[in-house]
């Protein structure tokens, strides 16, 4: 026997709510707990919306983005942005906290 899907189960637990009999019943009332349980929990593993890159991932990210535009920079014989260097020296100076 398959698992009931999340569409089966929410149509199960609305039938069980509205139906009048079966609220002064002890036996469908366990069903409708089970029931119930059963679909805050598959809502629960829903994922969250997507949020915010950790910081140490971001910062060494952005690290490396400034070593390599510095070197693509160079090649070129350009004058490097004063502050690319402040902002890179600033990743390091973090990374040395650690």
């Amino acid at each position: 026997m398959k698992p009931l899907t999340e569409d089966q189960i929410r149509a199960v637990y609305e039938w069980m709510r509205n139906w009048a009999e079966l609220r002064d019943s002890i036996i469908p009332m366990d069903f409708l707990r089970a029931f119930s349980y059963e679909l805050e929990r598959k809502e629960s593993k829903e994922r969250p919306p997507l949020g915010l890159k950790p910081r140490n991932i971001h910062d060494e990210e952005r690290k490396m983005d400034i070593l390599n535009a510095l070197i693509r920079y160079s090649e070129e014989r350009k004058a490097i942005p004063l502050e690319w260097l402040r902002e890179l020296m600033m990743y390091i100076d973090i990374k040395k906290e650690e």
